[in-house]
């Protein structure tokens, strides 16, 4: 296993276990699916640009789930911890994400995720987006 890979799987189970003792809800979800759980870790100002932030959400997804379509006002970089999905970026092929892989896509692409086989999606995913704006927004067209 080369060192970045090892170094990301670290923080990544760091990560983890701070979500496991975690018992805040996301205040700042906009949208309520059912099948969605989702709670905000971390938010805060990214050193050295005070005009974004850097938010790190878990989630987790029940068998059948369909994240609707949504955009990010800036990247998603998103691990998954359990499961597999499928993540649709619009111009772009379908892709198949399992346990123990990553994904980003970059700020402003719209993109929706669903999930695959019977057993529930667990995430982490880490957002550097423009201050003040919600991190996850809705695209309906």
């Amino acid at each position: 296993m080369n060192r970045n890979r090892s170094y990301f799987l670290s923080l990544a189970f760091i990560v983890l276990g701070i979500v496991l003792l975690s018992v805040s809800v996301d205040a700042n979800a906009q949208v309520q699916i059912p099948g969605v759980k989702t709670a905000t870790i971390l938010r805060t100002t990214l050193s050295g640009d005070d005009t974004k932030e850097v938010v790190i959400t878990s989630g987790e997804f029940a068998t059948g789930v369909m994240l609707p379509r949504h955009r990010h006002p800036g990247d998603d970089y998103t691990v998954v911890l359990q499961g597999s999905l499928e993540l649709i970026v619009e111009g772009r092929e379908p892709r198949r994400v399992s346990a123990g892989e990553a994904f980003y896509v970059p700020g402003g692409l719209v993109h929706y995720t669903r999930v695959l086989g019977d057993t529930s999606v667990r995430i982490i995913a880490f957002w550097v987006v423009e201050k003040g704006k919600p991190a996850m927004q809705p695209v309906t067209k």
